[in-house]
């Protein structure tokens, strides 16, 4: 039990190591591009891996919410252990909810677990996926383009979205899944404050919004 809460210890105060996907590195000089000169250089300091860490410190909220896109993720969520008050177990297992980032495997993963291990415990993968998906991003030009074809000072901006969907099955068929929710939202209602949420809600407007686009898109797509 002592040596699962060393382990616990290391997880909670441990990052594990920085990668800079082609996704993300996209999204950050995306975004960079409409920012003004000293700002487009800091954000683009997110790249540099030696200062990633730095920089998503300083962006506060907005660089918690980056930060996935940067690294392998493993949370301790389920533990099981003993079964009796009087006997110490000889053995507890650790659940860990891992993501991988495009292109890594789970044995990249564990390779990155093994220093929080150390000889402390034993990991293995529970899972059968063994490499996640990187993305096309060949449709990308297209899904902003009808963007700004009703916005035109949109700048569309490609996000790697930090959780899992059923879109790494459909990538082992070839097919490529895009999260693309077309919408304007009033300043009192974002995205991720309301999806999900206890009051999760849409604007009207937003749907006949998104169903216009996406109705463009389809017609594009044909063409």
């Amino acid at each position: 039990m002592a040596r699962l809460g060393r382990i616990l210890r290391r997880l909670d105060s441990h990052r594990l190591p920085i990668h800079i996907t082609p996704v993300t590195r996209e999204m950050v000089e995306a975004l960079a591009a409409g920012l003004p000169p000293g700002s487009r250089a800091a954000v683009r300091q997110l790249l540099r891996p030696a200062f990633t860490d730095r920089m998503l410190g300083a962006l506060g909220d907005v660089g918690r919410t980056f930060e996935p896109l940067f690294r392998n993720t493993a949370n301790a969520t389920i533990v099981h252990g003993g079964d009796r008050l009087n006997v110490i177990p000889s053995e507890i297992h650790l659940a860990l909810d891992a993501r991988l980032l495009p292109g890594y495997t789970t044995a990249d993963l564990l390779e990155e677990l093994r220093p929080i291990l150390k000889t402390d415990g034993e990991a293995r993968a529970a899972s059968e996926d063994d490499r996640a998906p990187e993305p096309d991003l060949s449709l990308f030009d297209l899904l902003g383009r009808l963007l700004q074809k009703r916005l035109p000072d949109v700048r569309p901006v490609p996000y790697l979205l930090p959780a899992s969907s059923d879109g790494r099955h459909f990538a082992r068929l070839g097919i490529q899944t895009y999260g693309y929710t077309p919408m304007i939202l009033p300043p009192d209602v974002t995205f991720f404050s309301s999806i999900h949420a206890a009051d999760e809600r849409i604007p009207l407007e937003a749907v006949e919004f998104g169903a216009d686009v996406l109705l463009d898109l389809i017609r594009s797509y044909q063409t």
